[in-house]
């Protein structure tokens, strides 16, 4: 059996060996597969709620696929499966700058609604700013405020947080859906602090555009062999009105 809901790609890294897919997910006693162009690649049980991916042969523009199955399924491949029942999928992604102004113990929450809904109502991402309080300091943290900030060598300052307005270095948080099928997603981002009190959230809609299914049920419906009339009948592509 497998579960596609419940795991969430966090961020996807390009680097000299190929790609890293980070994600979290809720299955703590499954394992996660990862699909590369179709191809189960690999699997890994979660760690904390964490699995990571190494893929030597990954591409940047290759479809991702996270899976949450049973240990004893763990060697299976449920791609055909899953693309029979979801068709032409696609991601949204939500990205937030990691600015100095917010402090140790915040956390990014994403919110994300059904297709055609009006609320984004489910949590599917929360992370910490500066988890364990690293990168929260660092030169520019209060430059024209009487000082450098802290000096951390790895913290928020210079190319993290002003290289956003230099064009370098910006640091953000980012969080990738699972593959979804076509229609408008409500999506919310909000900020909470270390009491729960959460900021205004951002609000917007996330259009998901794939190719249009095909028709399906191709079927003769009468043919007549004095006229070499021939009648077919299909069912429509639901993505086409």
């Amino acid at each position: 059996m497998y579960y596609l809901t419940g795991t969430s790609v966090v961020r996807i890294d390009q680097q000299d060996l190929g790609l890293l897919v980070t994600a979290r997910t809720v299955h703590a006693d499954r394992v996660i597969q990862c699909y590369v162009r179709g191809d189960l690649a690999a699997w890994q049980c979660p760690q904390e709620g964490t699995v990571s991916f190494v893929l030597q042969e990954g591409r940047a523009e290759d479809p991702i696929l996270l899976l949450a199955v049973d240990p004893a399924d763990a060697r299976r491949s449920y791609w055909a499966e899953v693309m029979e029942q979801a068709g032409p999928l696609r991601r949204i992604r939500v990205r937030t700058l990691r600015r100095m102004s917010y402090a140790p113990g915040d956390r990014w929450r994403v919110y994300l609604g059904p297709a055609g809904g009006g609320e984004a109502d489910e949590l599917v991402c929360e992370l910490p700013f500066y988890e364990g309080g690293r990168r929260c300091g660092g030169w520019g943290f209060v430059w024209g405020e009487g000082g450098w900030g802290h000096g951390g060598h790895d913290a928020a300052g210079w190319g993290n947080n002003w290289g956003h307005e230099w064009g370098f270095n910006a640091d953000e948080l980012e969080w990738t859906s699972q593959p979804l099928a076509r229609g408008t997603y409500p999506v919310k981002v909000t900020v909470a602090d270390a009491c729960g009190n959460e900021s205004a959230p951002w609000e917007g809609l996330a259009a998901v555009s794939t190719p249009p299914r095909p028709a399906a049920a191709l079927a003769v419906q009468s043919y007549d062999k004095t006229t070499g009339r021939l009648v077919l009948s299909f069912k429509p592509s639901q993505d086409v009105g």
